[in-house]
């Protein structure tokens, strides 16, 4: 049997895995050590708790099939390791599949930073939803966050700017812990927008301690059917949060100079042939300034889409370099894949 040191650490990672909905086989159900963190009633019952049966399960549940396989899988490994089964464990079962019937294009994920800070954002059930890849969370967007978390010197104290933000992970974990002084997320797409400002929202007043501190913190004012071109939010510290409409092939040069960005940053945005023209006409006028600077993290799925990226770069006269500096793991994704971090400026 584990140690309790060793059990708490080990139930600690099986709640951020939950709740940020890693694949079932990937679940990390045996400590360091090779034991089950879930051998005794009393630990199945702590593991419930942390997970489904929580009250930030009950406010911002991950999609019922994935508590559902969830379940099921504990149960699995108690039948094949002959464990005793606590009563609790049986009934969770049988009321997630009493809810089967239950259709729902959204679920949540939360996003652990440390055991005591977090990110929750609302996401779409489909990996493609209303046309559109943005409303999940991609690789290189976890890769490029971590990233941020190692170099918040580079981006305290700026003005930054995030293009094809998707439902904002990136940008609300640098907004609470890399002090910038405004951060403007950025995307084209209306269902994208319309949940990105439902995230920002859910992460900066749910924190407010009084009414006076509403006020302070939610600024955008708007309803579900507000046109959501433009929305801002200030907080309390003085620093802005802008969410912006901004469609690579059709802005002006006027609405980038009114952006004002120090630090660019995008992720996931290398994936088409006919948007690369777009989008490196859309970072050269951003990166007008000579002290502005870029930050582009793409996952490597077609090399020729990428090297494609490069050339493009290379005709607008975009310097690039790779960051080669690996972050410290924080979220959990496929570390297998390829994911570069371009590092851009102006020549």
């Amino acid at each position: 049997m584990a140690s309790e040191k060793t059990t708490c650490a080990s139930l600690y990672t099986i709640k951020t895995q939950f709740f940020s909905v890693i694949l079932i086989k990937d679940l990390k159900f045996q400590d360091d050590e090779g034991h089950f963190i879930f051998e005794t009633l009393e630990e199945q019952a702590d593991l419930l708790n942390m997970t489904v049966s929580s009250i930030l399960c009950q406010q911002f549940p991950p999609s019922l099939s994935y508590q559902q396989c969830f379940v099921k899988a504990i149960l699995k490994k108690c039948e094949e390791n002959n464990f005793e089964i606590c009563d609790e464990l049986y009934e969770s079962y049988t009321m997630l599949i009493g809810r089967s019937n239950e259709v729902s294009e959204v679920c949540y994920k939360t996003y652990f930073i440390s055991p005591d800070e977090c990110i929750t954002l609302q996401e779409s059930t489909q990996m493609i939803s209303h046309g559109t890849t943005g409303l999940c969370t991609w690789q290189a967007a976890k890769y490029l966050t971590e990233w941020a978390i190692e170099n918040k010197q580079i981006l305290k104290d700026k003005h930054v700017l995030e293009l094809g933000s998707g439902l904002g992970l990136t940008g609300l974990v640098i907004s609470k812990f890399c002090c910038p002084s405004t951060y403007t997320f950025t995307d084209c797409h209306e269902n994208v927008l319309r949940t990105l400002r439902k995230n920002v929202t859910l992460n900066t007043v749910q924190e407010s301690s009084s009414e006076n501190d509403y006020c302070n913190k939610q600024k955008c004012g708007k309803t579900e059917n507000d046109d959501n071109s433009y929305c801002e939010f200030s907080d309390t510290d003085g620093s802005i949060t802008r969410i912006k409409h901004l469609d690579w092939e059709e802005f002006t040069e006027q609405e980038v100079k009114d952006l004002g960005s120090d630090v660019i940053l995008a992720s996931d945005v290398v994936y088409d042939d006919r948007l690369l023209e777009p989008l490196v006409k859309v970072l050269s006028s951003l990166l007008s300034s000579s002290s502005s600077v870029a930050y582009v993290s793409s996952t490597i799925r077609n090399d020729t889409t990428f090297s494609k990226f490069l050339d493009v770069l290379d005709t607008k006269s975009i310097c690039w370099q790779e960051v080669k500096n690996v972050p410290t793991p924080v979220f959990y994704y496929n570390k297998d894949v390829a994911i570069k971090l371009l590092k851009l400026s102006s020549q």
